[in-house]
């Protein structure tokens, strides 16, 4: 049987009353800090700021029992004995899963962002994937924390620290789940190009194929939506007197117009 550990430190800064740190199997989370409300006491998880100024936690219960388990134990131990240690069982396995998001950009070793869900009970949020040429599986390069020190140097330290076992079964999970994600885009004709590049060649592919830009294909499936105009968009783009002579051919063969979701 797995187990969770928690170890409590106290520290009174404001509502905070303590720090905790974790260790379910061979992952190790600190802080997760102990606050106190009004309402009572309760766990706050490891943060980090977002761009938009708001918060994320960079480590959370998925589920409610998820929720219910880690702060029960947190602070039962920290009840127990402000500076102590408890152990309990892990309700199941430690298995893991993960959500994947693969970066289309060329000459970078950034190929992604993944989350992974540990026990199916908690989540590691904001994973970075780098692929090196020649490696064979993205690396896991998991967030830090940062904050400022009293001289207003900007200091990091880790979050996560996970045993070279763990590290690799996570890293098998995401590269099997990252694969799957690629394989779409690949069908996909989404190839890593630049942006300008990418454009530039629909641009053109859709001009040869259909007689429009992909700019005025979509704006005429938009407008063919609304009723300002009859014109087909998915029917290859003719000049005035081809089309006159084959429009009636086309009220007669066309039967379903394929749809453009806008």
């Amino acid at each position: 049987m797995e187990k969770l550990k928690v170890f409590t430190y106290p520290q009174k800064s404001g509502r905070v009353r303590g720090v905790a740190r974790i260790e379910i199997g061979d992952l190790k989370v600190y802080p997760i800090r102990i606050m106190e409300s009004e309402k009572g006491m309760f766990i706050a998880m490891p943060q980090q700021m977002r761009k938009n100024g708001t918060w994320q936690d960079l480590f959370h219960p998925v589920t409610a029992e998820g929720r219910k388990f880690l702060q029960e134990k947190v602070l039962e131990t920290y009840q127990a004995k402000q500076n102590g240690m408890k152990e309990f069982e892990f309700p199941g396995e430690i298995t893991f899963s993960a959500g994947v998001t693969p970066v289309l950009r060329e000459k970078s070793t950034l190929v992604g962002f993944a989350h992974v869900d540990v026990g199916g009970m908690f989540r590691i949020e904001s994973i970075i994937l780098r692929q090196d040429q020649g490696e064979t599986k993205p690396k896991l390069v998991f967030p830090l924390r940062r904050w400022q020190n009293e001289v207003g140097e900007t200091m990091a330290a880790e979050i996560f620290q996970v045993s070279d076992t763990m590290l690799s079964k996570m890293t098998d999970t995401v590269h099997a789940e990252y694969q799957k994600k690629r394989a779409v885009l690949d069908q996909s004709e989404m190839k890593v190009k630049p942006k300008d590049a990418f454009n530039e060649f629909h641009q053109r592919d859709y001009k040869k194929e259909m007689g429009y830009t992909l700019d005025e294909l979509v704006e005429l499936a938009r407008a063919k939506k609304e009723g300002r105009t009859e014109r087909n968009p998915f029917v290859h783009r003719q000049s005035e007197t081809e089309a006159g002579e084959i429009a009636e051919e086309e009220d007669e063969t066309v039967t379903e117009e394929p749809v453009m979701c806008l």
